[in-house]
């Protein structure tokens, strides 16, 4: 598989490095750990696992349109939904971090670049008051997305169509601060980097983004290591298969590892 040897050495290294909270001296991080990655409550997501299991077992194909870099798993336009929540669908564990970041963090507003079956936003926004905009560039998808996100009841997701170099300009247009952005979509260097570079305007002391598979690829790898060496950056977080950035003052320039 591509990039196999390229993501076993990544992974040593994030192996080698991550702590866990008792690693961590900031009072925020140590705090923010607990809550966030091994929090005392569990939750059971009910709606979220019945709906999982009705992808699992959808049969059906759709036409793919794909902006970003591609599948890793299929090089077919038509694909079984099956096969697409199989091959890339957010894992259970990061979802329900996920929607535990909400819950910390309370962000009003949220951007999400890269709809796919709709599960990332629909755990952030599972009993939140957040307004979550998502952004996806195949049409078929995101009405598949659409329509999860009806069975669950959730009327705080708004899924924009298009491509994200003619969507993105004009949703941030409308976006005051974007709180909370999770990037998962056009898994390439220059789309990683001028995804940023849209979002950066917006954001805030107290923002917060999440971009998924920083190990995806020497490029995705390339990208965010860039992103995280920027100065406005205040602390980074890497938890292997997605990692963190934040923009709070007054604080030491720091990149972390954390064990998820």
């Amino acid at each position: 598989m591509k990039h196999v040897g390229f993501r076993i050495k990544t992974y040593l290294e994030y192996r080698r490095r991550a702590v866990n909270q008792y690693g961590l001296h900031s009072p925020f991080l140590f705090e923010f750990y607990k809550a966030c990655f091994r929090p005392s409550y569990k939750h059971s997501f009910p709606s979220i696992l019945s709906l999982r299991k009705k992808l699992r077992n959808n049969r059906n194909e759709i036409l793919i349109t794909d902006f970003g870099a591609g599948s890793l798993v299929s090089k077919s336009n038509s694909r079984k939904i099956s096969e697409m929540y199989t091959s890339a669908a957010i894992s259970k564990k990061q979802g329900e971090f996920l929607n535990r970041l909400v819950t910390y963090l309370k962000p009003y507003s949220i951007l999400e670049l890269g709809t796919h079956l709709g599960l990332s936003s629909a755990y952030m926004a599972l009993n939140s008051t957040a307004r979550v905009t998502s952004l996806e560039g195949c049409p078929n998808t995101a009405e598949i997305a659409s329509q999860n996100h009806s069975i669950l009841n959730q009327e705080n997701i708004s899924v924009q169509v298009g491509s994200f170099h003619e969507l993105l300009p004009n949703v941030l247009s409308t976006i005051e601060n974007v709180d909370m952005a999770y990037v998962d979509g056009n898994h390439s260097y220059d789309g990683t980097i001028w995804n940023y570079e849209q979002i950066l305007p917006k954001t805030s002391e107290d923002s917060v983004l999440i971009f998924d598979d920083i190990n995806w690829s020497p490029d995705m790898k390339k990208a965010w290591d860039d992103i995280i060496s920027k100065p406005e950056i205040s602390f980074s977080i890497n938890c292997y298969k997605f990692g963190l950035i934040f923009f709070r003052k007054g604080v030491e320039k720091q990149d972390f590892y954390f064990k998820f």
